[in-house]
């Protein structure tokens, strides 16, 4: 289910911080107060559906409420202990994930006409153009402004093409998928951009602005370009107004009950990690296996200083996660 998909894309915003037995208690209550009303409001025939709002795969219901919910869980939980001075370490990996998120994308937007028809080849060949459009415009607009492209530019520009054709892919043309794609990745690359000079908030994987920013984008340009209520191909511009409302609507919703999970579930419970466990690292106090084995950088007790108020005594026990 998309379900298990929003929840993967909050937890990226929040990693190094949030403890993991906080994290899985918080998204079964973000599951059951943000996703599933969302989903039956706008899937189910509840009233944003009666509105007459459009969302083909889960603009507002997947992305937008977990961008969003993203955004307010990092800025309350705060930025990272060393924000900043991390750095992408294996590039390959980048590319090999962005392109086997991008192949089951055809299954995410295709799937979402629950048949094998003409909707499903139209999302499926809609999703593709968007993704193409957007890796393109994300890497120009790096090339424009820092003089080269990346390939970390080239994934974020590909994600955020498949997250703007999400709400549409079903409901536009080819030609209007490019237009989708070129234009949400420039809310997005922007968005993403601005965040980090503003300094506004510690989003580990600019899961806002990819996936909040990006499914917002896509909802009001699916009022522009659906071939059958689109302002471009005649239409009224009913449909915008209500794509607008009820993207806006999700915002604002996924926002709201966030923040009420968040603040209940800290009276209970310690939500982020102890500066000890971010020092000895997160791989130490809550997974054993090690991704780089023996080679990997370790914690040494006569580092600490750099990393803590007051180093550990040589050989204490490692703090555990709980």
């Amino acid at each position: 289910t998309f379900a298990i998909i929003a929840a993967a894309i909050i937890s990226g915003a929040v990693v190094e911080r949030i403890r993991f037995s906080a994290y899985a208690i918080f998204i079964v209550a973000w599951v059951l107060s943000v996703y599933v009303p969302l989903c039956h409001w706008i899937w189910g025939g509840g009233w944003i559906a009666e509105m007459g709002a459009k969302d083909f795969a889960g603009g507002t219901v997947v992305h937008i409420s977990s961008g969003t919910s993203a955004f307010a869980l990092a800025s309350l939980l705060g930025e990272r202990k060393h924000r900043g001075e991390s750095f992408p370490s294996n590039l390959p990996f980048v590319i090999l994930g962005g392109g086997i998120l991008w192949l089951g994308w055809t299954g995410f937007n295709g799937g979402s006409a629950f048949a094998a028809n003409g909707d499903c080849a139209l999302a499926i060949a809609t999703t593709y153009v968007a993704a193409a459009a957007a890796m393109i415009t994300w890497v120009s607009v790096e090339r424009i402004l820092d003089g080269a492209p990346t390939s970390v530019g080239a994934m974020s520009g590909a994600v955020a093409g498949l997250v703007n054709i999400t709400p549409c892919a079903g409901f536009v043309e080819p030609l209007g998928a490019l237009g989708v794609g070129a234009i949400g990745a420039i809310c997005c690359v922007f968005a993403a951009r601005g965040l980090k000079k503003l300094n506004l908030v510690d989003d580990s994987l600019d899961c806002f602005s990819l996936h909040g920013v990006g499914g917002f984008a896509g909802a009001i340009l699916g009022g522009f370009f659906d071939l059958e209520d689109g302002l471009i191909y005649g239409g009224d511009g009913l449909l915008l107004a209500k794509n607008l409302a009820g993207a806006a609507f999700g915002v604002v919703y996924s926002a709201a009950v966030t923040a009420v999970i968040f603040f209940l579930m800290r009276l209970v419970m310690r939500m982020r990690v102890s500066e000890e466990q971010v020092a000895y690292g997160k791989n130490e106090n809550s997974g054993k296996p090690n991704a780089f084995g023996e080679h990997s950088q370790r914690f040494k007790p006569e580092e600490a200083p750099t990393l803590l108020t007051s180093a550990p005594a040589s050989g204490a026990e490692k703090p555990t996660e709980v």
